[in-house]
């Protein structure tokens, strides 16, 4: 059954993901209506910078980080709250 739902989790990220709004979120819209977003430096180079991976272009980058992100989440989870066997 986890399966299927892991399954579902990820087709439905296929699916809405390619239809995410690339408008600013809530933190960089208020950076810049302050006036303080061009002075961003970057600290580490984050590889889902973005929310895109950079060896792919278009959509599918989009997709790919959401799926991998929501495995990773996913697995997360599991590890947190396995019974403990024995």
């Amino acid at each position: 059954m986890r399966r299927f739902y892991l399954l579902l989790i990820i087709l439905a990220l296929i699916i809405i993901t390619p239809l995410s709004s690339a408008l600013p979120d809530g933190l960089e819209r208020v950076a810049g209506d302050l006036g303080f977003l061009n002075r961003e430096r970057e600290i580490i180079n984050a590889v889902f910078s973005g929310y895109t991976i950079p060896w792919f272009s278009g959509p599918i980058s989009s997709i790919i980080s959401a799926v991998i992100g929501a495995l990773a989440v996913y697995l997360l989870i599991l590890i947190m709250f396995r019974e403990k066997k024995g």
